[in-house]
Order: structure tokens, then C-alpha cells, then sequence
């Protein structure tokens, strides 16, 4: 590959943020970068889609913000690095507003980050409840959204030169899951798996979390045992379905 491919993304990143003030003039500059989202945990591995940091920088005019998009991210729908972005944006109005949107060491984000969020086109869905660990970071893009940023959504696809393969860089290569990226909201990740299997002779039995059981991931018994993956979004333990076990 002989073209600047890191430069290109976060070209692609910078022309999306900047849709984005256009529309909302209260969000913030940032400086951007982008990397390998896999995090650590007490209980084994989860995703990072991005991060906000507040000041994080320093410039010749001052202190600078970041803005973090994971390479995993990528390997999703362009709306939903969209919805990350947007999730991000959210809480930088919060910081900028003087506002605490999060809480328990940023995990926890509360009814103040949904209303700047819900300001920047993204919604919490009717009657859902929040996660103990995350809250309402499960933020979703709405329809309504997705056609005012059509063409920026575009743009991300067109652009998106490279990414990093979600399941076999958390999972190791082939012999992890069968699943891809989710939509969980702009700071934590998931992975997601595809159809349900069969019972007999399954080597990948079905997993869940605390999340809903749309979140459910297909790994071999030996992966989960040793590898420990944990829902970057409730931060629980995945542990397999009653049905497999």
C-alpha cells in the first residue's frame, strides 16, 4: 500500500466533525487520531468505537481536545461511525457547557449526555432501560438523521481506505467468532453474532451479556473460557445461552 492511509482517515473524520459544526456551532475543535480499540478489563477484552478527551492536547493557542475513532470501528455500517462521531460530540457539548453528562469514571452517562445527544440527532429508545454500568450510552442515530448527514455518510464509505477486522484481532484471527461490529454507541463495543445454530455438534455456541439478546456472540467454548470477553457496553462477562450450555 503506497498511499498515506492513516492521513486519509483522519481526513475523513476531520470533513465529517466539521459537517457537524456546521449544524451545531456549540461543538468544539479536536484533534484527531485513530488506532486499535481493544481495551483490557478485569474480566477479559471489549472494544472501544471512540473517546472524547477533554484538553488532552497542547497547541501553540492553548489547550486541545481529542477525539479518538478506533480502527474496529470501521469495520461497521458508515452510519454508525457516523453515530460514534455524533456520540462523541455529545460529550463535548457537555464539557463545553460545563456539564457532567457522565459519572463513575466516565462509564455511567446519565440523562444530561441523552439530551445533548438527542440535540445532535441521536435518541434512546421509548421504554428501554439503562444499562447498570453504562446507562444510556446506547444512544441510536435516527432515521431522520441519517438522511440530513446522507451525503457525510457517503463521504466516510468512499473514504474508508482501511479498518480493523473487530473479531479477529479481539478474538485471534479464525479462531474466534463469526460475528461483526454492532451499533452500541459512540464509546463502547460489542460484538455481534449472526443466525442462530444448532444445538448438536455446535463448536460455537450462542453467548450473551446483560444487553439484550440482539448482542449475543458466537465464540468456541475454549475462547470464552480463556479469553474472558466482556460486553463493552453493560461490562458484564459473556457466559453461554441456557440453550447451548
Amino acid at each position: 500500500m503506497t498511499t498515506p492511509t492513516g492521513s486519509l482517515l483522519v481526513a475523513a473524520f476531520e470533513r465529517a466533525w466539521k459537517d457537524i459544526q456546521e449544524r451545531n456551532p456549540e461543538v468544539p475543535d479536536v484533534v484527531f487520531i485513530t488506532g486499535g480499540g481493544i481495551v483490557a478489563t478485569t474480566g477479559g477484552i471489549a472494544v472501544k468505537w471512540g473517546h472524547f478527551g477533554a484538553e488532552h492536547w497542547d497547541t501553540a493557542d492553548g489547550k486541545a481536545h481529542e477525539l479518538f475513532v478506533s480502527g474496529e470501528s470501521l469495520s461497521r455500517e458508515p452510519h454508525e461511525t457516523m453515530q460514534t462521531l455524533l456520540h462523541e460530540a455529545a460529550h463535548a457539548l457537555n464539557f463545553v457547557r460545563g456539564e457532567k453528562g457522565t459519572s463513575r469514571r466516565n462509564a455511567y452517562h446519565n440523562k444530561t449526555f441523552v439530551k445533548a445527544a438527542t440535540e445532535l440527532g441521536l435518541e434512546w429508545a421509548e421504554g428501554k432501560a439503562p444499562c447498570a454500568t453504562r446507562g444510556f450510552s446506547e444512544v441510536t442515530i435516527t432515521e431522520a438523521t441519517r438522511e440530513e448527514y446522507a451525503e457525510t455518510i457517503a463521504q466516510l464509505e468512499a473514504d474508508k481506505v482501511a479498518w480493523r477486522d473487530l473479531v479477529g484481532l479481539t478474538f485471534g484471527g479464525s479462531n474466534g467468532g463469526n460475528g461483526n461490529g454492532e451499533t452500541p454507541g459512540g464509546d463502547g463495543g460489542r460484538v455481534a453474532g449472526g443466525p442462530a445454530k444448532p444445538r448438536s455438534r455446535n463448536t460455537k455456541p450462542k453467548a450473551v451479556c446483560g444487553c439484550d439478546d440482539d448482542s449475543a456472540i458466537w465464540l468456541s467454548r475454549k475462547t470464552l473460557e480463556e479469553k474472558r470477553p466482556v460486553c463493552g457496553v453493560c461490562g458484564e462477562r459473556y457466559e453461554i445461552h441456557p440453550d447451548f450450555a
